[in-house]
């Protein structure tokens, strides 16, 4: 009897824990990023995660998903994230990191943990700490899979990119010489132009019979020293 009442108890605690997508509200949103333009293709949308799983896209420009999607990250997913944000003690740092460069886009990212909640705005002066977090939540955001169209377009606003060629940016304290000396030796990684004067902003080539498009991206994007990374575009 005793372990029938424990059961319904635990029963009951996780019904009321976990609410249908139709009750949820902003108050339940836990983790949200939002990606402003630049000047050149930067992906335009938001993310919403909410306590349940359930998360929402809002894509507007440059993005495979145009318009309103939703998908619904499994327990282990969504605790993973959540164990990130806690790890890089999100909470310590500024909520603003101001910038003085124009051509790269603005990106928020906030995080609810019980009674406390902060967000961040800032630009490629933010630590290296969210910068990897920002790359966590790009992996879900970007995912063509599992995502479910409710009010929008599936891959038929989808820029065009030339993946051949990579437009990085580098932080201000990258050794450059070394940096791609490594980059050339590990991944076939060429110079192929400086794209701005004023900034560590590169065309690059890389070795395609070594790596696919996805996974050099995913690499350059992971790399404490780059804090953007991005295909060229065709016909920008």
């Amino acid at each position: 009897m005793t372990r029938i009442f424990i059961l319904s108890l635990l029963v009951l605690s996780s019904c009321s824990s976990s609410k249908k997508v139709s009750e949820l509200t902003e108050n339940d949103v836990i983790i949200s990023m939002e990606k402003e333009g630049c000047f050149g293709s930067c992906p335009i949308y938001s993310i919403k995660i909410y306590s349940n799983g359930y998360s929402e896209f809002l894509g507007k420009e440059h993005t495979y998903k145009i318009g309103s999607h939703s998908l619904t990250l499994s327990n282990d997913r969504l605790k993973e994230l959540k164990s990130e944000f806690k790890k890089a003690n999100f909470f310590s740092f500024d909520d603003y990191y101001e910038s003085n460069i124009p051509d790269l886009p603005t990106v928020m990212i906030y995080y609810k943990e019980k009674d406390k909640s902060k967000k961040i705005v800032g630009k490629r002066e933010r630590p290296s700490e969210v910068h990897k977090l920002q790359f966590l939540i790009e992996q879900i955001a970007e995912s063509k899979l599992g995502w479910n169209v409710i009010d929008g377009t599936y891959e038929e606003s989808k820029p065009e990119f030339d993946k051949s060629k990579i437009i990085i940016t580098l932080n201000n304290g990258a050794q450059l010489s070394r940096w791609f000396n490594n980059a050339r030796e590990n991944h076939g990684i060429r110079i192929i132009k400086k794209l701005d004067e004023s900034y560590d902003s590169w065309v690059i080539s890389y070795n395609q019979s070594k790596y696919s498009s996805k996974e050099i991206l995913n690499i350059l994007k992971s790399d404490e020293n780059i804090t953007s990374a991005e295909f060229t575009r065709v016909n920008p």
